[in-house]
């Protein structure tokens, strides 16, 4: 059985509500304990909630006044697509993939990303395929776009 449209809308919101607050706790409420998500900007695939809060915390936690937006949100029975704006200000240390570090910069940056779901029987978001530009915010942090 799948939700409503305005059941998706208000849980996806939710979501992103918490994270805005930074309540992880209740973030990966929202999604299946099993959760599988792709990630395409970065490469990599994620499995399991614990993963999930890996893969985003330490890209969120650099900009304490990161608030994230729904810009828009489709929604067909199990499928979800979202497509989000975060804006924030660098203000602690970033750790890349590469495991370097770039130190708090003061700039604010903007950055878009879409996301392409399905959830489960209990409307918990079970697949997620993830695309982002990590380049762009890289870029607005005045850091060298890298040798071709």
């Amino acid at each position: 059985m799948t939700g409503t449209e305005p059941d998706a809308r208000g849980r996806a919101q939710a979501y992103i509500d918490a994270v805005n607050r930074r309540d992880w706790e209740s973030a990966v409420e929202f999604l299946s304990p099993e959760v599988l998500l792709i990630d395409y900007g970065r490469g990599g695939t994620h499995r399991g909630r614990e993963a999930w809060v890996a893969r985003f915390k330490p890209t969120v936690e650099p900009f304490p006044d990161l608030q994230l937006e729904v810009t828009s949100l489709l929604v067909d029975g199990e499928l979800v697509a979202q497509e989000v704006v975060g804006r924030g200000t660098h203000t602690a240390p970033l750790p890349l993939p590469t495991g370097e570090v770039v130190a708090p910069t003061g700039r604010s940056v903007e950055i878009h990303f879409a996301a392409f779901g399905q959830v489960d029987s209990d409307q918990r978001l079970a697949v997620v395929h993830f695309y982002a530009n990590p380049m762009t915010v890289l870029a607005q942090l005045g850091m060298p776009a890298p040798a071709r």
